[in-house]
């Protein structure tokens, strides 16, 4: 039986970040998309999680960062994630229905800012 195949992208960082590699996926299940167009961080967090396959990330004292768990995704910094979120929705598609019944691929719609919640 055929499976659904994982697409991924690796994502390389530049400036601070320099050195830097995510490996995420880049055709998430629909739940997974819609966290990550949320626009709430936690939920972000939590598709960025599920989308990352691997990274070599590490923190302020060299340990490296669990990407694939929501913990390590907010023990990033905020410009990091938010790096990190523009490269992949440019790499996301999502399937837009025409008119025909038909759908065609189309980029997905902006994904906006992350926000904090109190």
């Amino acid at each position: 039986m055929p499976k659904i195949p994982i697409r991924y992208k690796d994502f390389a960082f530049t400036a601070d970040y320099d050195g830097f590699l995510i490996k995420l996926r880049t055709n998430p299940p629909l739940r997974v998309y819609e966290e990550f167009i949320s626009g709430e961080l936690p939920r972000i967090c939590a598709a960025l999680a599920t989308m990352t396959l691997e990274s070599n990330v590490v923190d302020e004292a060299d340990e490296p960062l669990d990407l694939t768990s929501i913990e390590g995704w907010r023990s990033v910094p905020l410009d990091l994630l938010e790096q990190a979120a523009v490269m992949l929705k440019a790499a996301l598609t999502i399937p837009k229905a025409s008119g025909t019944g038909s759908s065609t691929l189309s980029s997905p719609e902006p994904v906006p800012s992350p926000t904090t919640t109190t």
